[in-house]
């Protein structure tokens, strides 16, 4: 009787505790609850971790199975003429069964429903985040005096007309610098054509793609410019077809710009700050002060080749003037 009390309490806390832990092992390291062979590293720190679990719960059965034993039972035995304690042990035994059982059925019911795995693959979230890999990342960075060369400082070369080197560097208020530009076109009689004739001949800067295809290999990355649809796409054939977001211009059927669509206020700000409700961590870049707000708002934002002025009045944030520099900046803010 006690050799059958004692094999089956056993035999059902090893049990229990056997599969208990491996089904919750296998579901923290892989949330789609299967085994995945292209994930090695996984695998064997799963294992590790199952067979290490699984020889302490059996040195501590083994342990209080016999220290119970002996407590109720000094000669080790069970001893018919003591019905009080053998009693006792035959109480004690039962309900602990009982309990392995319930926790066994518990532990069938719980793991193997979608709620189980959520809560692993919270707990597998808990500890990405300690790594600083609780969420996507994703990098916004400005075109034009980042990429590329500036559009309207190559056609200002091009046409002759030296006003049009003004940029965002010089001018932060967007809205009314295109309005002096478009009024300076009309002046000149120039249009869509003309700046398109200067775009093709625009190449990006040296590195700029290598940089690029390196970046787009180890995060999601978006360029957020100012700039117009009109004006982006042969550089973005140039760079490889990065996803750019930017505006749009209104055209007469003569070739004249008329005016000009944003696609939202303060856009560079309000495409990061999208980004950021839907759960991305945003790093940014840019040169101008159009720059600054996305670049604020982000985990991690940096000014790339920007002008002294900007520099000095922005002493907080990190400058740099090369693709390798930026680069590692952008993997540390990553891994941070």
């Amino acid at each position: 009787m006690g050799a059958f009390a004692y094999t089956n309490f056993y035999t059902l806390y090893k049990n229990s505790k056997l599969n208990l832990t491996i089904d919750f092992g296998v579901l923290l390291f892989f949330p789609q609850g299967k085994w995945e062979p292209s994930r090695p590293k996984q695998n064997s720190l799963a294992s590790a971790i199952n067979i290490t679990w699984n020889i302490l719960c059996w040195l501590w059965t083994n342990f209080t199975i016999k220290l119970g034993v002996l407590l109720l039972f000094p000669q080790g035995k069970w001893e018919p003429s003591r019905p009080k304690q053998n009693s006792l042990a035959s109480a004690s035994l039962r309900p602990a069964c009982d309990l392995f059982l319930i926790n066994r059925f518990c532990a069938i019911l719980l793991v193997r429903r979608e709620s189980w795995k959520a809560f692993a693959f919270r707990v597998s979230d808990m500890k990405n985040k300690r790594k600083g890999k609780e969420k996507m990342y994703i990098t916004c960075l400005d075109l034009e005096g980042v990429l590329v060369p500036e559009i309207w400082i190559a056609f200002a070369e091009a046409s002759g007309i030296p006003e049009l080197k003004r940029t965002t560097r010089d001018e932060p208020d967007y809205d009314k610098l295109m309005k002096w530009r478009i009024g300076i076109l009309k002046e000149h009689g120039l249009g869509l054509k003309e700046i398109q004739d200067t775009i093709a001949k625009i190449d990006p800067i040296p590195g700029a793609k290598e940089f690029l295809d390196e970046l787009r290999s180890i995060c999601q990355t978006i360029i957020i410019s100012d700039t117009f649809t009109q004006f982006a796409t042969p550089l973005m054939k140039k760079l490889g077809w990065p996803t750019i977001f930017c505006n749009s211009l209104e055209v007469a059927p003569s070739g004249e710009i008329t005016g000009f669509k944003m696609r939202c206020e303060q856009s560079k700000l309000t495409t990061v700050k999208a980004l950021q409700s839907i759960g991305y961590q945003t790093i940014a870049s840019g040169d101008s002060h159009n720059d600054l707000g996305m670049i604020r708002a982000s985990k991690a934002g940096f000014l790339f080749k920007s002008t002294d002025k900007i520099k000095a009045d922005n002493p907080d944030l990190p400058a740099f003037e090369t693709y390798d520099e930026l680069l590692s900046a952008i993997k540390k803010a990553m891994s941070d």
